[in-house]
């Protein structure tokens, strides 16, 4: 009896034969068809030989077993060679499943082992005969992938197959782990860039919408007297602060009552002087006190009446 009864065309396959007979000599040989090879003698009713490589492709040969490398025996078996199969790899002539993270194209010539996935493709499943390239929004850094790690933070992965992040995140924007998209109006899509936060700017490559100071992969706080909106790209963000606000590094804030915010660019609010007042909030002025009021001191809210014993008609 032969097992197995069938090998690869590149040869190395481990054959056991069963029989009597066999003799514990250095003649002891198989012959697979016109290839003859030494046999390894294990007992009187056994021995292993291995499979030589098949000069051509797969086909069917006779094997037969000699004590003397002369005389063979009359009961030829048949003996099959093959290509290792596609997905597997025949390292000592058995098919061996292809990992994970590797490809096997089977066939005589490099089947002898996997080849491990290129970077910016993988391969999660066993018995491949090809990579993947990696997802839009993933990356594969490494040779022999098995999994791709996401986009990293601060960058864009918009196109397949990519080894390291192609672009950066866009200015005034962050970039969360796994965004697929540099187009932060695709509203479509959830991995998108995201605006950087009201009161922040924020360059190119930024990874998240917490501010670290002098850490430009991280928002930056605007300057005082100007006023950043959403999305913003510079210290300056959208302008100065507007008329009747005033701006303290990353804020917008109504001019509160009692003062006025002249012009533009304020970083604090002013005191009405003595002679206005101002009730309201967000005003770019203080009112004059009306006839027969007073105001005096700084940063009044209401007028007073005017007092008995005086005339107020200025």
């Amino acid at each position: 009896a032969v097992t197995p009864r069938s090998g690869v065309t590149g040869g190395r396959t481990p054959v056991f034969i069963t029989g009597f007979g066999f003799v514990n000599s250095t003649s002891l040989a198989c012959r697979f068809g016109k290839e003859v090879v030494q046999s390894l003698y294990i007992t009187p009713f056994a021995v292993l030989c291995i499979a030589p490589e098949q000069p051509t492709s797969s086909g069917t040969v006779f094997l037969e077993v000699s004590n003397n490398g002369r005389d063979w025996t009359s009961q030829r078996t048949l003996f099959h060679f093959a290509p290792c199969p596609a997905g597997y790899y025949c390292p000592d002539g058995e098919p061996m499943p292809c990992p994970r993270g590797a490809f096997c194209t089977g066939g005589s010539g490099a089947a002898t082992n996997f080849t491990l996935c290129p970077a910016g493709t993988f391969q999660p499943r066993t018995t491949q005969m090809s990579c993947l390239p990696s997802p839009i929004g993933f990356i594969s850094p490494d040779i022999g992938t098995s999994t791709p790690s996401p986009c990293p933070r601060g960058a864009v992965c918009d196109v397949t197959g990519l080894a390291a992040a192609g672009k950066v995140c866009p200015p005034g924007h962050f970039c969360l782990s796994g965004t697929r998209t540099a187009n932060f109006t695709d509203f479509g899509t959830p991995e998108r860039p995201l605006p950087c936060p009201f009161g922040m700017y924020c360059g190119p490559g930024v990874t998240t919408n917490r501010t670290i100071a002098n850490n430009f992969t991280t928002p930056q706080t605007c300057f005082a007297g100007f006023m950043c909106e959403p999305g913003s790209v510079s210290p300056q963000g959208s302008g100065p602060c507007p008329s009747g606000h005033y701006c303290p590094p990353g804020q917008l804030i109504p001019c509160p009552s009692r003062t006025y915010c002249p012009g533009v660019a304020n970083t604090e609010p002013k005191p009405c002087v003595p002679g206005l007042y101002q009730q309201e909030y967000g005003q770019s002025t203080c009112k004059k006190c009306p006839l027969g009021t007073i105001c005096p001191g700084f940063a009044r809210e209401l007028p007073e009446l005017c007092p008995p014993g005086f005339v107020c008609d200025e």
